[in-house]
């Protein structure tokens, strides 16, 4: 995608398949238990495509993030969410900040966490709503 694809995506504002969120924590269980669940409603609710932006506060303004690390999103999400979907990361640079993306797709919904976790009960299936 282009840049200016990215910056219209993130005008249209939170919806649901595009999430937003000021920064991304994953260092606690309680912490990965919210991402996966923002991710798997996100890959349940999109029609074709989801997109999660880190680094965008709700109202849209961009704030910046850290780099995003793929082969921690992919491990975390194949860990906790099954079945196995689409999963791309992205770091792009929009007004000097770094934004981070994941773009998630799947066909064989629903997809369920595969494990406990804290806040998180295996089999459980989420939803975006609005």
């Amino acid at each position: 995608m282009h840049k200016t694809d990215w910056v219209a995506l993130i005008n249209r504002g939170e919806n649901r398949f595009i999430e937003f969120k000021r920064q991304l924590n994953l260092a606690t269980g309680k912490e990965k238990s919210e991402f996966v669940k923002d991710i798997s409603a996100l890959v349940n609710s999109a029609d074709e495509y989801g997109y999660f932006f880190i680094g965008v506060e709700d109202n849209g303004d961009l704030v910046g993030t850290e780099a995003i690390i793929d082969e921690q999103i992919q491990k975390i999400c194949h860990t906790y969410i099954n079945p196995a979907f689409t999963l791309e990361t992205y770091n792009i640079i929009i007004s000097d900040k770094n934004i981070g993306v994941i773009v998630v797709s799947g066909t064989r919904k629903p997809y369920k966490a595969c494990r406990d976790g804290e806040h998180l009960l295996k089999d459980m299936v989420f939803l975006r709503r609005g």
